[in-house]
């Protein structure tokens, strides 16, 4: 099986959103120190950049229905369900969209482009319902 595995994270100065392969810094006790994003282009380089740890999500392999790649945390709405709206979430094992109430069957290539990205959950919870997760 081929997948790309890649990750993105909120700059922690800039707040810019960066893409590429995930370092994390752990404590003794294995809580999370830091995160670090290495961009693709620059892995062989100096250049990592520092990211905060919570706005960290993984890639899930699929695009939405504009070919953007969607990511752990992205809000989505999913275009056979009554474009109902939820965020993406690793549960279980599994990808799966959920708002805290319902869980949409786990992602899979059979969604791919029936999903719409219309934000994240760091950025723009307010559109959730209640706005946060």
């Amino acid at each position: 099986m081929k997948r790309e595995i890649k990750f993105r994270g909120k700059h922690i100065d800039s707040g810019e959103w960066l893409i590429g392969d995930l370092v994390q810094d752990h404590f003794g006790d294995g809580s999370i120190n830091t995160c670090h994003i290495y961009p693709k282009d620059a892995w062989n380089g100096p250049d990592c950049y520092e990211v905060d740890s919570a706005t960290v999500g993984q890639y899930t392999g699929l695009k939405d229905k504009d070919g953007k790649e969607i990511y752990e945390g992205d809000i989505v709405k999913a275009l056979r369900v009554g474009g109902r709206i939820g965020y993406l979430e690793f549960y279980n094992g599994s990808w799966f969209i959920t708002d805290g109430a319902w869980h949409e069957q786990s992602l899979c290539s059979a969604l791919q482009g029936k999903l719409e990205v219309v934000g994240n959950i760091h950025d723009t919870p307010e559109l959730l319902k209640g706005g946060a997760r």
